[in-house]
């Protein structure tokens, strides 16, 4: 049987690896979208929030301006493409739990870096802005629809001994000249990737109806968001628990989430509990490159928390790169990491 030929192979269709396809199909690239028969772990549960500031410490983000200055264009291209609205800006309204937090956040104020960003809009209230939130699960969703309809997204188990990696990407029924794997935490599984130190953390989201309830125009924090949706219902979270790779929700987060609901509401109604993985890496940073060994082979993850925005910046990094060996960021290439106990 004759294979299917395709440019680019793309393993994975999480927020990496759809973000990673539309990319690559709008510069041409004749794309195959591979995603798992079950879905993603950790995309599929992700809220999609892109917040300038890290709230612990009222910290700015690892290269705020340039990310946060490219989200808004980034996902509007994606959008036309699409035909399909996934981005809103709704800002945070940071509440404060006592005095001493809300005298770290005045003091934020009046940093150079954080008068854009941070504002004090009354006693114990201050709006965190741009915020912008990625309806995640409309826009895998859209994606994979846009692939369908072009005969190039398939769901498959994958099993890494079946690819074969010479000049041409062999893989079942199709052929490639390149295969990018964003794979998210099955990365750890990958015979070509996994000396890439990457690690986990779980993270329990829930969605809830309250007896009190906010604007629609912005975001609740206090130890935790609270996110208003389109049909009227909240969802509440994250928690954050490393080298945890279960997926089921256990009473110690769940309590966690509602303990500081509590503190906005009398009374609540759980509809849903959702957890999922976040691949992260030690040093905080992406890992995006090409293997030492084979040049058709590629890698996008440990995308962590943050794999909304940053893909605003690096998945049209990574493409050029793909396409036209264009140079990554020292930071976030895989180069940064040795590979001597590799074995593939």
């Amino acid at each position: 049987m004759k294979s299917l030929k395709y440019n680019t192979i793309i393993i994975g269709a999480g927020l990496a690896g759809c973000n990673m396809a539309l990319n690559l199909h709008a510069k041409g690239e004749k794309v195959l979208l591979i995603g798992h028969p079950n879905g993603d772990r950790c995309s599929s549960v992700a809220a999609g929030l892109m917040n300038p500031i890290v709230p612990k410490g009222v910290a700015s983000t690892w290269k705020r301006d340039e990310i946060f200055s490219q989200i808004l264009p980034y996902y509007q291209n994606l959008q036309r493409l699409l035909k399909t609205e996934v981005l809103q800006q709704i800002n945070i309204h940071q509440l404060m739990s006592n005095v001493s937090m809300r005298n770290e956040w005045q003091k934020s104020c009046e940093k150079t870096e954080n008068t854009a960003v941070v504002e004090e809009l009354e006693d114990g209230v201050f709006e965190i802005k741009p915020v912008y939130r990625l309806d995640v699960s409309l826009f895998l969703e859209a994606t994979k629809r846009y692939f369908n309809e072009r005969n190039a997204y398939v769901e498959r188990d994958l099993n890494h001994a079946d690819i074969r990696c010479d000049k041409v990407i062999e893989y079942a029924e199709y052929s490639s000249d390149k295969l990018l794997f964003c794979e998210g935490h099955e990365l750890i599984n990958n015979p070509f990737f996994n000396y890439l130190p990457l690690s986990h953390s779980s993270g329990l989201i829930g969605e809830y109806s309250l007896d009190h309830t906010f604007s629609p125009a912005h975001i609740i924090r206090r130890k935790k968001w609270c996110i208003p949706t389109k049909n009227g219902t909240y969802l509440v979270g994250s928690t954050f628990v490393n080298n945890d790779f279960s997926v089921c929700p256990t009473a110690r987060e769940q309590n966690e989430i509602e303990e500081d609901l509590s503190n906005w509401t009398k009374s609540f109604q759980r509809k849903e509990l959702k957890k999922g993985l976040r691949p992260i890496v030690g040093d905080r940073r992406p890992l995006l490159g090409k293997h030492h060994k084979h040049n058709n082979l590629f890698v996008y993850n440990g995308l962590g928390s943050k794999g909304c925005s940053l893909s605003a910046v690096f998945c049209p990094m990574l493409t050029e790169h793909m396409m036209n060996n264009g140079i990554l960021l020292p930071d976030v290439d895989i180069k940064r990491f040795k590979y001597t106990d590799y074995t593939a």
